[in-house]
């Protein structure tokens, strides 16, 4: 790679030089990878997800639960806006599941955590949250050298890219140095 071609915030294209480099772009890194000839085993995957604010804080799970029947997870989380139980699921892009309208995947979770913890959230006013990002075959972040001889990988560090993004860095900065 002999240099990246960037769009500063005001719009400008620039150019930077360097001796290494290191593509962490999340889904965005397969196409890019493609077109330099490097090839990236990536899903794309859709987190749909929701903040429910809680009714009765003492009655909320101390701890992640997991709905295999639903396909739904559920873990209590603090916001500034006080406790609330946030639920997601996670779809793989082009699969039928991801076809379903989004209005119909929100009903279909609410009802769900209403049926699995009665009167615990305040659905009124939910909003559905959609995050795309990239997940390796095996779950695992793709980090190192590439046959590239300055063009290193840390792409799909995990769900929604913060899971080992700590050790992914740490790793990378270790290869590349």
């Amino acid at each position: 790679v002999d240099h990246v071609e960037l769009r500063t915030a005001d719009g400008e294209r620039t150019m930077l030089r360097a001796d290494a480099y290191v593509m962490a772009l999340g889904s965005g890194s397969a196409p890019v990878a493609q077109a330099l000839g490097v090839p990236l085993r990536l899903r794309l995957v859709h987190e749909h997800s929701v903040l429910l604010p809680l009714k009765n804080p003492a009655r909320a799970p101390q701890v992640m639960l997991q709905d295999l029947h639903s396909r739904l997870r559920m873990q209590r989380v603090t916001t500034p806006d006080g406790d609330r139980l946030r639920v997601w699921t996670t779809v793989r892009a082009g699969s039928a599941a991801a076809a379903l309208r989004d209005d119909v995947r929100l009903a279909s979770m609410l009802a769900r955590v209403e049926t699995l913890l009665p009167g615990l959230v305040d659905a009124r006013g939910a909003v559905l949250t959609i995050t795309p990002y990239a997940r390796s075959a095996n779950g695992l972040p793709l980090i190192g050298r590439t046959r590239m001889r300055n063009l290193f990988l840390n792409v799909a560090p995990g769900a929604p890219g913060w899971i080992h993004a700590c050790g992914a860095g740490k790793s990378i900065a270790r290869i590349v140095s």
